[in-house]
């Protein structure tokens, strides 16, 4: 009976502690907005051969949790982690040369219980010494990263985005234009801030509508 007066109690806390947790459904207003409308740009990418200087000073740049792989020729591949790479750069899986383009030798240096190790609090990359020397290494991102993650493109409705976000329990979305490079980011943090703006308008027009009955 509660929740029909009011939110349940669970889903108020779930607001106060902002915890990024989309509803059963996505809102109706969504069904006519493009996901270009809340996608985030420019796109933040790596090559699959990444230079470890780029990747250091990308990490320390940026607070992004993932990162659009992409080819020699720009097109997207994959999508990386920033835990993934924080665990590789600690545990110093580089190679001296780039990965050649077609190369089907993948330089696997850092094994499974290296990432259980960092687990679940991860080391700043700021406390990670790189020597000078090393940031003109290389790194193959290839073994780590989600080889197939999901995409959309900029005229994909929102709602269809967020449908994606609740039944697949993404946190990461990238957008692709018609030649599959990237050109835009969605994160369930972009969802749920959506949701939330959209329920505190609408908690204002009821209060100010009940206003406006008691007064007359």
């Amino acid at each position: 009976v509660g929740d029909m007066l009011s939110e349940g109690i669970y889903d108020l806390h779930i607001e106060i502690r902002r915890a990024p947790l989309l509803g059963w459904e996505a809102p109706a207003y969504m069904g006519k907005l493009p996901t270009s409308s809340v996608m985030s740009t420019p796109v933040r990418t790596l090559h699959w051969s990444e230079k470890v200087g780029k990747v250091y000073d990308l990490l320390s740049l940026v607070s992004h949790n993932g990162f659009p792989v992409i080819n020699e020729r720009g097109k997207f591949v994959g999508l990386i982690l920033r835990s993934q790479l924080i665990t590789l750069l600690r545990v110093k899986a580089f190679v001296s040369s780039p990965v050649q383009p077609g190369s089907a030798i993948y330089y696997t240096t850092a094994s499974r219980d290296d990432f259980l190790q960092d687990y679940p609090r991860y080391p700043r990359v700021e406390d990670i010494p790189i020597h000078p020397n090393e940031r003109g290494m290389y790194m193959d991102l290839r073994p780590y990263m989600n080889p197939s993650p999901y995409s959309v493109t900029p005229t994909t409705l929102l709602s269809k985005s967020f449908t994606l976000f609740r039944t697949m329990g993404l946190r990461h979305l990238t957008v692709l234009n018609d030649n599959s490079r990237p050109v835009g980011m969605v994160t369930r943090k972009d969802l749920t801030y959506l949701e939330d703006t959209s329920r505190k308008i609408h908690r204002t027009r009821v209060n100010r509508s009940t206003h406006l009955s008691e007064r007359q």
